[in-house]
């Protein structure tokens, strides 16, 4: 019987291979499903990235940013949703500025 997702959990629908019909085959493997989670997050970070970054010199309060960021994907507008995005965002970003100083110092 699949998952169907249920509290705090997503459902997501697997394509079919010709040599295992996910039909029959509902089982991910724990490393597979820790790979799909990495995925997503990834792709959550480079969403919230591309979104974020671009209008942070714009706006100089990043809180309404992130609300209107939870706004457009759909997310509910919570306090723990909002600092576990705002916290997200904020390594994100300390890693961007650090890169960024390495290039600026090797260039001197």
């Amino acid at each position: 019987m699949p998952d169907f997702g249920g509290d705090g959990k997503l459902a997501i629908e697997l394509p079919n291979f010709r040599n295992k019909d996910t039909r029959s085959y509902y089982y991910l493997p724990p490393k597979a499903r820790d790979a799909l989670v990495a995925c997503i997050r990834n792709r959550f970070d480079i969403s919230m990235w591309q979104s974020l970054h671009r209008f942070v010199s714009v706006f100089q309060r990043q809180d309404h940013l992130i609300y209107a960021f939870m706004e457009k994907h759909g997310i509910e507008l919570t306090e723990k949703n909002w600092n576990a995005i705002a916290k997200r965002y904020q390594r994100k970003r300390d890693i961007y500025r650090r890169i960024d100083r390495r290039k600026k110092s090797s260039q001197k």
